[in-house]
């Protein structure tokens, strides 16, 4: 698996620890709102700059074709060098951080 997705794993399990002691229900829904929307930038980001040959900013160069090759199944057919756009209500959440 690629350093990419390891370490938001790891700030998941990290943060979901911490919302449990300190935060409501709402709140939890939010940060995991957001932990799953870095996550889909980040292989967003790893598709766009493996397709121009360039090394991605969120994993090491030694494992960015790891990265890339577990993308590869979740991807459909029909999109598979387009990704889609990210949608006006997500990048506000984004900016509210």
């Amino acid at each position: 698996m690629g350093a990419c997705a390891n370490f938001y794993r790891n700030t998941e399990r990290k943060l979901s620890e911490i919302a449990k002691r300190t935060f409501s229900v709402e709140k939890m829904l939010w940060i995991k709102e957001q932990s799953l929307f870095r996550t889909s930038v980040c292989h967003y980001v790893i598709q766009k700059t493996t397709y121009f040959r360039s090394i991605t900013p969120c994993s090491s160069p030694h494992s960015s074709s790891k990265a890339t090759q577990t993308l590869q199944p979740e991807k459909s057919p029909s999109r598979s060098s387009h990704p889609e756009p990210i949608s006006p209500a997500r990048r506000s959440l984004n900016s509210n951080i």
